[in-house]
């Protein structure tokens, strides 16, 4: 059924409101679907536990690309509803990630979420226009870009960050370095990362480092390297 429709549903019994008790909802829509019907259709799953978002393209466009990305922030304040019963959170990368992925603000209200699986915090900020220098490996952290931390919700266990780049290894050594200070994210278990062939790597040292840490703040990081033709390439403690 197509996402707008509910809509309709919803408008037609408005002394009846729709409550369905299901706890793990996934929510794939095609590429003509919008998310303008996504807050409404969210009130209809008060009790939601499991939340995975996905879209199923049925045609490219003459780019060759799905189109651009969905914004990112949206689906998680329409999600702002659950943020007490939400565990899981599955955003999946869908169209041009480097477009229309609007910021994430925080999670950090979601106080029950404990495994995110979502694209990697700093592509949210690459355009074509403006995206990075991928030949300077000195570039510093981009100032726009919050400390990963800071995003996160008190007791996140499992974190996967998606189409990542060096700056994903950077920005997550900050955030292993902050567990291991006991700063924050105490509950912290897994650490996953996805680094894509066409970003700009990491160096050998850099990911090492980030390995380092995790034995010593007992976290199990996993960095993978996906190449253009499928393969995985991994390092992992």
């Amino acid at each position: 059924m197509p996402l707008r429709e509910w809509d309709r549903i919803l408008a037609s019994s408005p002394s009846m409101p729709m409550v369905l008790q299901f706890m793990d909802l996934e929510l794939r829509l095609y590429d003509t679907d919008d998310l303008r019907s996504l807050s409404q259709f969210i009130t209809c799953f008060p009790a939601l536990e499991r939340f995975t978002f996905g879209r199923q393209y049925r045609s490219w466009n003459r780019s060759g690309s799905s189109g651009d990305g969905d914004n990112l922030n949206e689906i998680v304040q329409c999600l702002f509803r659950v943020r007490t019963s939400l565990k899981y959170l599955c955003l999946e990368s869908a169209g041009d990630c480097r477009r229309g992925c609007d910021e994430i603000q925080s999670l950090v209200e979601f106080s029950s979420l404990e495994v995110i699986d979502v694209v990697a915090f700093d592509l949210w900020l690459y355009t074509y226009d403006n995206g990075p220098d991928l030949g300077d490996d000195d570039k510093p952290l981009d100032p726009r870009v919050v400390p990963m931390v800071d995003l996160l919700p008190p007791h996140i266990r499992h974190l996967s960050l998606r189409l990542g780049s060096r700056m994903t290894v950077v920005h997550a050594l900050g955030l292993l370095e902050a567990k291991k200070e006991q700063k924050q994210v105490s509950c912290l278990e897994t650490l996953h990362i996805t680094l894509t062939e066409y970003s700009h790597r990491p160096s050998k040292s850099e990911i090492d480092e980030l390995l380092e840490t995790g034995i010593k703040c007992g976290v199990k990081v996993i960095v993978e390297r996906e190449s253009l033709s499928g393969c995985l390439w991994k390092w992992k403690i």
